[in-house]
């Protein structure tokens, strides 16, 4: 039985990543409905993506409003996350967001509260820590293999997406860290597992 998927956000994240790795898992994953401000786009990834009769919308309030859909992927800018997460948490959708998070602490932790208060799965996009080298080096600091932590440094490249202009750092919550900052330290954390934070001195190169 195939779990039914709502799209919300059709731009870069989506045609690049989750759209075609949920394709990869169509005897588990069916995209059943796509939302986006701009309909061409909503359109072409239903019609490229969408199991038949996928429906599209402008309006991420009427996909949530479909009683078929378990799950929904927020895959919009930055600073939506909260709202729309908190919305589809509370039409008791289970809910995979993209990172970062949110935009602010406060907005994180109205997720949080609506996620503890919905019953439901929540998950941010942090696929790094599934990796199997994470997971092995997270194993080797569980079982003190690595003595005291007191020093990890993380390095990633990035050669796509879109510029930081005024406009752009407004819709992705103002900060290059907010983007490009989260794949080094989601692999890393479990990595260390808190030691770092545990220490007197440490340091975090980015």
């Amino acid at each position: 039985m195939s779990i039914k998927i709502g799209i919300i956000g059709c731009g870069g994240i989506a045609n690049q990543k989750h759209l075609p790795a949920l394709r990869n898992q169509a005897n588990r994953a069916e995209l059943v409905a796509f939302c986006d401000l701009i309909l061409e786009r909503a359109e072409k990834a239903a019609a490229e993506y969408g199991a038949p009769g996928a429906k599209t919308y402008t309006d991420y309030h009427d996909l949530l409003a479909d009683p078929a859909i378990e799950v929904v992927h927020v895959l919009t800018p930055n600073v939506s996350h909260c709202e729309i997460s908190v919305a589809a948490l509370e039409a008791g959708k289970h809910v995979m967001c993209e990172k970062p998070m949110a935009a602010t602490v406060e907005d994180a932790q109205r997720m949080m509260d609506a996620y503890q208060r919905s019953g439901k799965l929540f998950t941010i996009g942090y696929q790094n820590r599934y990796r199997p080298d994470s997971q092995a080096l997270k194993r080797l600091c569980e079982d003190g293999e690595l003595g005291e932590i007191y020093y990890a440094q993380a390095h990633a490249l990035r050669r796509r997406g879109v510029g930081l202009g005024r406009v752009h750092r407004q819709v992705q919550a103002g900060r290059r860290a907010a983007d490009r900052h989260r794949h080094p330290f989601p692999g890393l954390d479990p990595v260390v597992h808190g030691q770092l934070r545990a220490c007197r001195r440490h340091r975090c190169d980015l």
